[in-house]
């Protein structure tokens, strides 16, 4: 993600009381997870991650928004428009991931990049933060490439550590 972004989104931080804020080296989107995987899954993973082609593209940034689902944090994050490339990217990812074995992603891809999680929140207070924040008019996001992480979850959150790059063909 461009500099310019976290640095914008950084400014946020410590707006929401009792938010956990993503550390902004951290900002991703998460086309697939995948789960818990044995060493050697990493490597299939990673054979099939290598056979992926695509051309860079690039993705806009909508807005503010949240994600309230019952017993589990709620998740503050900028949603990402809808793409033609990206939904490409990420079929192609799912079908090279069910190709290991493991089983299709049932979930709805919904696009966003997660920038805190909070165990309780007052919904209109964070309705207000996010009305007045949004539209946030960053610019668009390049994506000339995709990386395997795993992810180490601790008592400050996660932390992603970069397994494999794969990068876009030369335009």
């Amino acid at each position: 993600m461009p500099v310019a972004i976290k640095k914008k989104v950084a400014s946020f931080i410590g707006e929401i009381p009792n938010a956990r804020w993503i550390k902004p080296d951290n900002y991703h989107i998460t086309i697939r997870f995948i789960g818990s995987v044995e060493n050697w899954q990493t490597y299939e993973i990673d054979s099939m991650m290598k056979t992926i082609s695509f051309m860079p593209f690039s993705i806009k940034i909508k807005e503010f928004d949240f994600f309230i689902k019952p017993h589990r944090r709620t998740k503050i994050l900028l949603k990402i428009e809808k793409s033609s490339h990206l939904k490409e990217l990420r079929e192609k990812i799912e079908s090279a991931i069910y190709r290991c074995g493991f089983n299709s992603e049932r979930r709805k891809f919904i696009p966003h990049i997660t920038l805190a999680r909070i165990n309780k929140i007052n919904k209109l207070h964070l309705q207000e933060f996010l009305k007045n924040k949004s539209p946030i008019n960053l610019s668009e996001i390049y994506i000339d490439r995709f990386v395997l992480f795993q992810s180490h979850i601790g008592k400050l959150g996660a932390n992603y550590q970069k397994i494999c790059e794969y990068k876009s063909k030369k335009i």
